[in-house]
């Protein structure tokens, strides 16, 4: 692997960083929250000039961080593979005519039917994991990006995404028979589109969101790792130390990874995620009700 300027911002080497920007979080990493949004990031290491990874050395740093941090809080381990690496270009918008929605008889009778409908936040996922629930994902949030920056690259582990709500449909009727078990019986015809916009525009007349959907296919890999580029402009004021203005740039350059990708075991679900975001960190749950968003829905089971 090339040579790396290291920083464990999971212990101490980064502890002088102002309290008033930054939150130790023991065994986590640094969590800064700006303009009301937050974002945490656990390592972080750049290599000298005239370096970077390869893609196989990247997937390798990637595994070995990640059980590393596994073994710190105590969780679950695996092998991480198989994975891959995004780039931007993997989160292309989807924009097909229908989605579809697997829920139970009870969550249709007592709230769609009644046009009543829920989104969740990256941190209601990971709660739901360690629930034991299907739809539960620790790993919501997560990203590992390594970025070009002129003649080095940074690599950095962060959890974000706490400012974004979450609508979760599936792609098509391909594996309908695990989607009844899993989420229910009933099937439900979703017209994207216009659902995607009508959902976006309710959440943000009552003051929770942007009125503007982001719709995208949902990329699997065990390691959510992120290629990019970023501009030293971007990083100005960077080593050595961490400040606000760096904690923004890269709280926005992971978003994609860390919404739209999961591990391969979800990849069956074929998920479609609608992600719409708000101007500050969002409850763990959000419940939109009577604003006609069932006239989208068809049910088809």
């Amino acid at each position: 692997m090339p040579e790396l300027l290291n920083w464990d911002v999971s212990g101490s080497d980064l502890a002088d960083l102002d309290p008033a920007n930054f939150d130790f979080i023991p065994n986590f990493g640094f969590r800064y929250i700006g303009d009301g949004r937050t974002v945490i990031i656990s390592a972080l290491s750049i290599t000298k000039a005239g370096h970077s990874f390869t893609d196989e050395q990247l997937i390798q740093y990637a595994r070995l961080v990640q059980k590393l941090f596994d073994s710190l809080r105590e969780l679950p381990t695996d092998t991480y593979l198989p994975t891959r690496i995004f780039t931007d270009l993997d989160f292309r918008t989807y924009d097909s005519g229908y989605a579809y929605k697997f829920c139970t008889n009870e969550t249709y009778r007592r709230y769609i039917s009644q046009d009543s409908f829920l989104l969740s936040s990256l941190e209601r996922y990971r709660e739901m994991e360690h629930q034991g629930e299907p739809a539960g994902d620790r790993f919501e949030g997560s990203s590992c990006c390594a970025y070009t920056i002129a003649d080095r690259e940074l690599t950095v582990l962060t959890l974000s995404g706490f400012d974004t709500h979450i609508y979760s449909l599936a792609r098509n009727l391909r594996n309908a028979g695990l989607m009844r078990k899993k989420f229910g019986p009933v099937v439900l015809r979703v017209r994207l589109r216009p659902f995607a916009q009508a959902l976006a525009k309710a959440l943000a007349r009552t003051g929770g969101g942007s009125a503007k959907a982001e719709t995208r296919l949902v990329r699997y890999a065990d390691l959510k790792i992120h290629r990019g580029q970023l501009s030293l402009r971007d990083v100005e004021g960077f080593l050595p130390e961490l400040t606000p203005r760096v904690a923004k740039v890269l709280r926005s350059h992971g978003r994609l990874p860390s919404i739209f990708a999961k591990p391969s075991r979800f990849e069956d679900e074929r998920e479609v995620r609608i992600a719409i975001a708000a101007a500050q960190d969002v409850a763990n749950c959000t419940v939109i009700k009577g604003c006609g968003l069932l006239e989208y829905f068809e049910r088809i089971d």
